[in-house]
């Protein structure tokens, strides 16, 4: 009885590995929002901080919005 209940543990092991690999490599769909120079959150559309883009440069959310989006 517990060859086939390994079996699907394994089966279902490697089927959230590659979901998980599938997800890492998927680009974001969003892309930036720009006015002129200025990076502006999609929710919001307030301006994204410099110091923030330099950290995160692709960037499409201020910080608010995203703790917002994540919950």
């Amino acid at each position: 009885m517990s060859d086939w209940v390994d079996k699907s543990l394994a089966e279902q092991q490697a089927e959230l590995e590659r979901g998980i690999a599938l997800a890492r490599k998927t680009k974001p769909t969003q892309t930036q929002r720009k006015h002129g120079d200025v990076v502006i959150c999609a929710q919001c559309l307030t301006p994204i901080p410099e110091r923030r883009l330099e950290l995160y440069p692709h960037s499409t959310h201020c910080v608010e919005c995203l703790a917002l989006l994540e919950k």
